[in-house]
């Protein structure tokens, strides 16, 4: 089957502290509309003054699931297209100028957007099939969505979350630290820096969190165990998290994961994500 098989048929607007980097290797969870089945595709718009249009393309590979907080979802693949296709670029076709002119949340797109996103998007990346987990359900009962902003300010980088969590006795007591715990400590062949190391602790701070955070704190934990002899935990603190990569760590036992939002003053809010109980 060709492209033109799985139709563009909805559009995201997100803003790009909120698309984080596509894990082009493994599926994820993703919202989607009501009435999204297997096969269809979403283009992602990115908002803002800067850089807009269209960066990524979603793939569902299922239909729709509610999460516990009423958000629809499907599960896919986030992949970025080859070139992307910018706002003026958009507008100068009319048909599609309707539509991307003034772009907002999610909608669904007609046929005719369709075929003309289809003919502007030079070398269309192929539909990406794969397989939904056998525990989808479950997955989703516990998707969890900070995508509706508690706090008026965001972090600048993960630099500046770290520096917050360091300097708040209240926030390191919450991971487990005794004592004020030291930053940007070198393990290893000297080739990996830790973002916050203390107490047999390990904190990898994110901004947008997925499964290859996890992995890179596994691998700290890995070298920290075979360098000291001991058994160190960790914990993953972040403002945007994957539903995949939160799944995955529930499974962990040494791993814990937080969401860290910043106050108007700078300051680290610090809530752990439990996995609900059945």
């Amino acid at each position: 089957m060709t492209n033109t098989s799985y139709p563009i048929n909805t559009l995201l607007v997100w803003q790009p502290k909120n698309v984080g980097k596509p894990n082009e290797k493994e599926g994820d969870v993703y919202m989607c509309l009501k009435k999204t089945k297997k096969g269809d595709r979403a283009v992602v718009y990115e908002s803002g003054s800067d850089g807009r249009g269209i960066f990524f393309i979603i793939d569902y590979n299922s239909g729709v699931y509610k999460s516990y907080d009423g958000v629809n979802t499907s599960y896919g693949m986030m992949t970025y297209l080859p070139k992307n296709i910018t706002h003026t670029e958009l507008c100068k076709n009319e048909k599609l100028k309707k539509v991307f002119q003034f772009p907002r949340g999610k909608r669904s797109l007609d046929k005719d957007v369709s075929d003309e996103l289809n003919k502007i998007i030079s070398n269309l990346p192929d539909f990406q099939k794969m397989d939904v987990p056998e525990d989808i359900e479950e997955i989703i009962a516990n998707v969890w969505y900070p995508y509706k902003e508690k706090h008026k300010k965001d972090w600048i980088d993960e630099k500046e979350m770290q520096n917050a969590i360091v300097k708040k006795r209240k926030c390191y007591k919450q991971l487990g630290f005794t004592k004020r715990p030291d930053k940007e400590i070198t393990i290893g062949d000297g080739s990996r820096r830790v973002d916050i190391l203390g107490d047999k602790i390990v904190v990898e701070c994110k901004i947008h969190a997925d499964l290859n955070t996890l992995k890179q704190l596994e691998e700290y934990i890995q070298i920290l165990n075979k360098e000291k002899s001991t058994n160190y935990k960790g914990h993953i603190v972040a403002k945007y998290i994957t539903p995949m990569s939160l799944h995955e760590v529930w499974k962990h036992p040494d791993i814990r994961i937080w969401e860290c939002n910043s106050s108007i003053f700078n300051r680290a809010i610090l809530k752990e994500i439990i996995q609900k109980k059945k």
